[in-house]
This record gives structure tokens, sequence and C-alpha cells, in this order.
């Protein structure tokens, strides 16, 4: 997908795989991060290098650093449903708001529907039908 401002996200589905798989991942100029959604990690990844011999750009030495960061383990549907209610209850915002829900589900088909076109989708184009 293109993304404004020139940034980039791919989105790989598969019911190929033989084993249930949710992660998200973020790559940028300075990180990796990856979101396990199973195991409810995120993993921080960074790097610099440390000094580079430009006669020896087969071995540029590097340093890094990986973090774990734990979250509280919880089912995020049910949690998402539970602070939906609370809202509602004391009328307030929720987490997720239902515009939030509406701009997932354009985007979800309007690559079902790049994929039946073979081509490119623009979602503020897109129409359903």
């Amino acid at each position: 997908m293109e993304i404004s401002d020139g940034l980039d996200a791919t989105v790989h589905v598969s019911w190929l795989v033989p084993m249930k798989v949710r992660k998200l991942s973020v790559t940028t100029s300075r990180s990796y991060m990856e979101v396990d959604y199973m195991e409810q990690v995120i993993e921080v990844s960074t790097s610099e290098f440390v000094s580079v011999d430009m006669g020896n750009l087969y071995n540029v030495p590097q340093r890094y650093d990986i973090r774990r960061i734990h979250v509280r383990r919880e089912e995020p549907l049910k949690r998402e449903l539970k602070d939906f209610l609370l809202a509602v209850e004391r009328r307030k915002q929720p987490l997720v708001p239902g515009e939030d829900g509406m701009a997932v589900l354009k985007v979800a088909k309007a690559a079902e529907a790049s994929l039946k076109k073979g081509g490119v989708v623009v979602i503020e184009e897109f129409e359903e039908g």
C-alpha cells in the first residue's frame, strides 16, 4: 500500500501457513519493531554502525540493541468489547472509535477489490459495488 508522504506498507495474508500467526512488523530508518499478538510481546531492535572501513565493506561492525516489551496478557477483542461497553455506559469515547473501525474496513474492502481487479485501487476514490 502506498501511504501519503512517501510511506509504504505491505500487508501479507495467507491461509496456507500451517500455523496461526498474528504479527505486525514495522521497519523505519532507525529501528525494526515486531508486535506478536499471540505471545503479546513487542520487540524493538535498533542498530548503528560503530566504524566503517571503506576498504572492507564486507565486514561492517554494528552495535545492536534488542528490547522485548511484555504487555499484559489478555484477549484483544474481549478487551476492546469491554472498553466499548464501558464507554457506552459512561457516555465517553471508546479507545477505538467507530471511525477507526470504518477506516480499517474500507482498507480491507479496497485490498479485496485491488486483488480482484489486479491493480491499484485508490482508497479515497474507492466505492463498493
